[in-house]
């Protein structure tokens, strides 16, 4: 077998082997299938933020998420 030249990894080794027995990482939550997804609390900020833009009447924002262009419909 070739050395490895410093730097390189083997390409024969898997990418990423997680065993049952490793420790989970901090701030995640293990969802059937192996997905991970972050921390719960930031769901509730991105909820509350977006509350918060639906309430601003004059928002760059707010006109972007929804999609809303100003005048009316053309017609064809």
């Amino acid at each position: 077998m070739r050395a490895a030249s410093p730097g390189v990894e083997d390409l024969d080794s898997p990418l990423a082997v997680v065993h049952h027995h490793d420790p989970p990482r901090l701030g995640t939550q293990s969802q059937p299938g192996g997905v991970d997804q972050g921390p719960p609390a930031a769901e509730g900020l991105k909820l509350q933020y977006f509350g918060h833009l639906m309430r601003r009447t004059d928002s760059l924002e707010k006109t972007l998420m929804l999609g809303k262009m100003e005048g009316g419909k053309r017609g064809g």
